[in-house]
């Protein structure tokens, strides 16, 4: 039940609070589990992820994570948005590695800074990665609307010039929204 940090981890914090300090495999900066999945977590301040990130070895802790983890997180301590890097970044390949790491499962977040702050968020985090769903629970309460059931093909109502007969006919013949959209002009 308690977060497992690397020696250098969360020095504030000890058992206490809940955090036990070990050096950890493959020095995977934090460990806990999260109803059955093992989550691993790798702590950076802004300043070092974007070393990090430049230099490739947050690609190498990154890839250790997704070998040795059911759930990857990458955990920016603070904001990059006050990140003062000391040679100049490429932000637009930085946030594309991001969406990559994304794409492959990785959690990127911004945490608070301070050791007791990131112990709350991390406490957080692990509830909802522990829900029998964990989809559907982070998406739950974000809007007071309710979702309508809508017909297939709805999407395609709102371009121009498709009616409701056009968008019977097209889903009737590409079975999808995206084939739809995707398709060559001359299949249209």
């Amino acid at each position: 039940t308690s977060l497992i940090a690397d020696t250098r981890e969360l020095p504030s914090l000890g058992e206490a609070d809940g955090v036990v300090h070990l050096s950890t495999p493959e020095r995977i900066d934090l460990l806990f589990c999260a109803g059955e999945k093992l989550v691993g977590v790798e702590c950076k301040r802004p300043e070092d992820f974007i070393s990090s990130w430049q230099g490739r070895r947050l690609a190498r802790q990154i890839k250790t994570m997704l070998l040795e983890c059911d759930i990857a997180v990458v955990a920016i301590r603070g904001t990059l948005a006050v990140a003062r890097p000391y040679r100049p970044v490429n932000w637009e390949q930085l946030w594309m590695d991001i969406v990559g790491w994304q794409l492959a499962g990785v959690l990127v977040l911004e945490v608070p800074d301070t050791d007791a702050g990131t112990l709350k968020y991390l406490t957080r985090l692990k509830n909802l990665l522990a829900s029998e769903n964990p989809p559907a629970r982070a998406l739950a309460g974000t809007d007071r609307k309710q979702v309508n059931e809508r017909k297939p093909g709805w999407l395609l109502r709102r371009i121009p010039t498709i009616g409701p007969t056009a968008s019977i006919k097209l889903m009737d013949r590409f079975k999808s929204v995206r084939k739809v959209l995707g398709a060559e002009e001359g299949d249209l």
